[in-house]
């Protein structure tokens, strides 16, 4: 086994032993190739992997170098309807990236605004909209 691999069945347990994980959760992973905020907290590049529970409107992300797993709430929107896993949606404002929303086949996310980011959009206009693949 490789050290990714390692990591990767440790972050995919410690997501999973944050409590327990109903039978219509989804589990996602994702690159993201920049540091990005989810609500109050700033999470660091890289791989991640989110844990999504359909019914409870309740995220947990668990990134390599975050430590503990994170809790966030989000509002259920429409699934997408294609054939590829998911794509995460970024805000960026400055030189920082909100994640807005997570798009699947299966769950759709949106995230409200943070205070962290209404703040920054009082000094800085937002410049682009980016998107991160998921995959399963």
């Amino acid at each position: 086994m490789t050290i990714k691999t390692l990591w990767m069945a440790a972050a995919i347990a410690a997501v999973l032993t944050a409590g327990a994980l109903p039978a219509n959760a989804v589990v996602l992973k994702a690159n993201v190739p920049f540091e990005f905020m989810v609500g109050e907290h700033r999470l660091p590049a890289g791989e991640c992997i989110f844990v999504q529970e359909r019914s409870f409107g309740v995220l947990r992300i668990g990134c390599r170098g975050a430590g503990a797993p994170l809790t966030v709430l989000y509002l259920p929107t429409i699934p997408r309807e294609a054939d590829s896993p998911g794509v995460l949606v970024f805000q960026q404002i400055g030189e920082r990236y909100f994640l807005k929303e997570i798009q699947t086949r299966h769950v759709g996310a949106r995230f409200s605004r943070s205070r962290a980011e209404r703040e920054s959009l009082t000094r800085t206009p937002a410049r682009a909209t980016v998107l991160a693949s998921v995959t399963r």
